[in-house]
């Protein structure tokens, strides 16, 4: 259901402009999203939210108070489903708000570029200590040249800039209130800073984390169009190299439009904003993860498109060409495909059969034959072993064992990474 809410804002977002971009952009963001992975990640809820973003900034009315009030609900919702998501999300949206030029200025920008200065040095410090080289060239060139651009842009005065962050403030207060209230109530506040902070900041320093890289998913998409096993292999790498450059491409085409405008309507959110979220991207440098941010990205790159100047309805079409292509190979060859498939298999757009349409109980979904064997021999060897009280413990990061077998497990994380970071943690 939020998919295809999704996909009716993408549609919102660009039919004004160009309708065969928006029926290009609603297929897309469906395509290439939710259902690459089908998984109920905070991941896909914040796209949603991103998008939603995109859309009430690119729609509303400048400076309007009702619309700061969103922005603020919306930024304090995506960082209550995954506070990463939320930081890069804010970063984009603030940024954007304070480069905002306005029909009266009041006084110096020093606040709203100090502001800015901070947000920059925030994002350069996770790229360049916390990133990998990949992400840093494909996702971190475009927010950080935008935040540059905001950054000398910014006009808006000191008591413009207050009223813009209480405006915001005051948006996220009701979304804010209740999760704080309870976290206070029962005193857990200091475990969720840990958990929300503390954690996140340790996990890409995690060896699997440097397993996988954009570069070496490039270079196996270049070699499955350079030499291609099949005509599938070559289409899916083409597929992937695209995914992988067009965030690129999105925050060097939004510099240029900011800076070669015809007016100051080139100052345009939803490019911006979905640029800066593509950095959500960088966590973890894996197809499924790349795929997190890429409807918010195809969006803001169908925007530019829509909105070029120069905009032959000969280029629209190809545009529109190019996210039809996408969205088939997505469906054709991605969707719904079971995690068995390796990087290699996902890059050339290998396909497994799920060959045992009625899953098993407890997950009526259709899965491999293979999945059904093996989770069906789990169960059988944990109620054999097990009381239905005994809790089970999943190592590494298998939840799907203790919600199947219906037994709790030991702590209450659901990782070994998020939990166990200590002997006193392996000791309690």
């Amino acid at each position: 259901m939020l998919t295809a809410i999704q996909s009716a804002l993408g549609c919102v977002l660009l039919w004004r402009r160009s309708l065969v971009l928006a029926l290009a952009g609603a297929a897309g963001s469906a395509a290439l999203s939710f259902v690459i992975f089908l998984n109920p990640s905070a991941n896909w809820y914040a796209l949603f939210l991103a998008i939603l973003l995109m859309v009430v900034l690119d729609r509303s009315p400048k400076a309007a108070a009702w619309r700061n009030l969103a922005v603020g609900a919306i930024l304090a919702a995506t960082f209550a489903m995954r506070q990463l998501s939320g930081v890069f999300l804010a970063i984009g949206a603030i940024a954007w708000l304070l480069g905002e030029r306005h029909d009266r200025e009041e006084g110096n920008a020093w606040l709203a570029r100090s502001l800015i200065a901070i947000m920059l040095a925030g994002l350069l410090f996770y790229l360049l200590r916390l990133a990998h080289w990949p992400s840093v060239v494909l996702l971190g060139i475009g927010p950080v040249v935008l935040l540059a651009a905001a950054l000398r842009r910014a006009s808006l005065g000191s008591g413009a800039t207050l009223r813009l962050l209480l405006q915001l403030a005051l948006g996220s207060l009701p979304v804010a209130a209740p999760l704080l209230a309870y976290h206070l109530i029962n005193g857990t506040l200091g475990s969720w800073f840990d958990d929300a902070f503390v954690v996140a900041l340790s996990l890409p320093q995690l060896a699997f984390f440097t397993q996988q890289s954009f570069a070496d998913l490039a270079a196996i998409a270049t070699l499955s169009l350079i030499h291609p096993e099949s005509l599938r292999a070559a289409a899916n790498g083409l597929f992937w190299l695209v995914l992988l450059f067009l965030p690129l491409a999105l925050g060097l085409g939004t510099l240029r439009r900011c800076r070669y405008g015809a007016s100051q309507a080139s100052w345009d959110a939803a490019p911006f904003v979905a640029c800066c979220f593509a950095m959500v991207s960088a966590h973890f440098e894996s197809p499924i993860y790349l795929a997190h941010s890429t409807a918010a990205v195809l969006l803001g790159w169908l925007w530019l498109r829509a909105a070029a100047p120069d905009a032959r309805p000969v280029r629209r079409w190809l545009a529109a060409g190019m996210v039809g292509f996408l969205a088939t190979i997505s469906l054709a060859f991605q969707a719904a495909q079971p995690l068995e498939r390796n990087i290699a298999g996902i890059m050339r757009g290998l396909t497994l059969p799920l060959d045992a349409p009625q899953g098993i109980p407890g997950a009526r979904i259709a899965m491999s034959g293979e999945d059904r064997d093996v989770y069906t021999q789990l169960m059988d060897f944990i109620d054999a072993h097990a009381r239905a009280c005994d809790t089970v413990l999943a190592l590494p990061m298998h939840p799907q064992i203790n919600f199947l077998s219906r037994r709790r497990a030991p702590f209450r994380f659901f990782s070994s990474a998020l939990g166990l970071r200590s002997d006193k943690d392996v000791a309690d």
